[in-house]
């Protein structure tokens, strides 16, 4: 039976006997999709403890080390005063910026207070403008 990639995937883990629901991850292309489906075949006799992204020493890769391989990217790319929170920003502000509510934001962010979620979405001076404009 072949198993393929849903577009939903709810990521749990185990704490004091209960299964929590911890994050849902939603992918939205199908290269994505495809690209996962065949990763996958690699993981069908790996470990299941394996970590996705290993670090030089062979082992999970730290929070810390993350955010550095971010800065990086953005240091590469020229983008100054970026952090590894700028892309989590950016995907909240746009999809905001589409019509999205914020409790859908806030679901997809993984945070359990629409407040925090509020405080991602950035608003410039052509909306303060737009919405004014309105009246």
């Amino acid at each position: 039976m072949k198993q393929t990639v849903q577009c939903v995937m709810h990521l749990s883990y185990s704490k004091a006997k209960l299964k929590v629901l911890a994050h849902a991850l939603c992918l939205s292309t199908k290269s994505l999709k495809n690209t996962l489906d065949q990763y996958k075949v690699h993981l069908i006799n790996s470990e299941p403890s394996m970590p996705l992204f290993t670090s030089q020493k062979g082992g999970h890769i730290s929070a810390n080390t993350m955010c550095q391989l971010f800065l990086n990217v953005f240091s590469d790319c020229g983008l100054k005063g970026a952090s590894s929170h700028t892309p989590r920003r950016t995907f909240i502000t746009r999809l905001a910026n589409k019509g999205i509510g914020v409790r859908v934001l806030a679901e997809l962010a993984g945070h359990s207070s629409i407040a925090v979620t509020q405080r991602y979405i950035d608003v410039n001076d052509t909306q303060l403008a737009q919405a004014v404009e309105l009246v």
